[in-house]
């Protein structure tokens, strides 16, 4: 039926324009909302996956998990609807080609949702911990700068605060100031699943709170087993008390309990891998895996995600998530340590004391 069609009147056996409007503008609507459906499970998609953009979570999590599959429903209503007044008697092949559009998007949405979204749903926070690891990257460049400017090209010193395993605020010899100046984003600082900790630091603007083990324990020496680890300890308890310099140094330790069976842990530092080679003068470990993914620079705190475990970035700069009780460092042994020289400060924000 063209336009001319249209103007029949009514009660002359056809359909009044009003009608055929009517019928037009439901097919028009099942096209835009197949269409929108479409956009909003891309977008709200590809943020969760990749966390492209800063958005709130649950905002995504609604976008994606309600709002698309209702709008896609509302536009396979409004074509069937039209398809069906169409068939009945008014609205055009053109209509009837729009409402077609509709239906096969909206379908078509519904169709990915029902793959796609319960396997999201089975790796719960997947955008969060996507956000987590790129929080541990970003520290992994600002080490990486903060050597290249520092002197003796050493990573961040510990804080001379007990209990505190993170970045001194300062160097002490030269004005570098890793906040802000290194790190400009504090969103970087905690883990966005640790919703007590995220909710407690959004309005906090004093650097010396917000520059804290929050989410991530910092280890500045190098530490490759649950052996060096309890070296360290015991170090840290006694470099702490002794001020800045002797954390800003190599930690010496009982011999054969150090870096590459000495008496020593080294300082983090550009180049780290001819030192840690071992006698032998190799920079592989048995396996074959480079010795510089294998030195965690920050460890996340147990609690922050469902599973049980945390992210970690090593020496090399890449990040993965390790289960807990697994391989170094999330041992029991080296989680314990971590937590008794932690509790040598305040409890840190949004965080309790328990055990691991």
């Amino acid at each position: 039926m063209d336009e001319k069609d249209g103007e029949i009147e009514a009660g002359s056996g056809g359909l009044s324009l009003e009608k055929v409007n009517h019928i037009r503008a439901l097919a028009r609507a099942s096209i835009l909302c197949g269409a929108g459906s479409l956009v909003l499970f891309t977008v709200s998609w590809y943020n969760i996956l990749l966390y492209l953009t800063p958005v709130n979570p649950s905002i995504l999590a609604f976008g994606l998990v309600i709002a698309t599959p209702f709008t896609a429903g509302a536009g396979v209503v409004a074509g069937h609807s039209a398809r069906f007044l169409c068939w009945w008697g008014g609205g055009g092949p053109a209509a009837k080609r729009t409402a077609a559009l509709g239906l096969l998007s909206g379908y078509g949405v519904l169709l990915l949702w029902v793959l796609t979204v319960p396997a999201l749903m089975s790796e719960p926070r997947s955008g969060v911990r996507k956000s987590c690891q790129n929080n541990l990257k970003q520290h992994s460049l600002v080490q990486k700068v903060w050597a290249y400017e520092s002197m003796n090209n050493l990573f961040p010193a510990l804080s001379a605060e007990p209990g505190r395993l993170f970045y001194a605020m300062t160097e002490a010899e030269s004005s570098l100031c890793v906040f802000p100046e290194f790190i400009p984003d504090v969103s970087t600082l905690y883990c966005p699943e640790a919703k007590k900790t995220v909710k407690a630091l959004r309005e906090v603007t004093d650097r010396d709170i917000l520059l804290a083990d929050h989410s991530y324990f910092y280890l500045s020496h190098a530490v490759l087993n649950d052996r060096e680890m309890a070296a360290f300890a015991d170090a840290y308890r006694k470099a702490v008390t002794l001020g800045p310099k002797a954390l800003n140094e190599d930690f010496v330790v009982p011999a054969g309990s150090g870096n590459n069976g000495g008496d020593r842990l080294l300082r983090l530092r550009e180049e780290m891998r001819p030192l840690l080679a071992g006698a032998g003068g190799s920079s592989t470990d048995e396996s074959g895996h480079d010795v510089l993914s294998r030195v965690p620079v920050l460890i996340e705190r147990l609690g922050n995600h469902k599973d049980p475990g945390g992210h970690v970035l090593y020496l090399d700069g890449h990040v993965e998530f390790v289960p807990y009780p697994g391989p170094f460092p999330m041992t029991k042994e080296t989680v314990a340590l971590l937590e008794s020289l932690d509790a040598l400060g305040p409890p840190p924000i949004g965080k309790t004391r328990a055990a691991p």
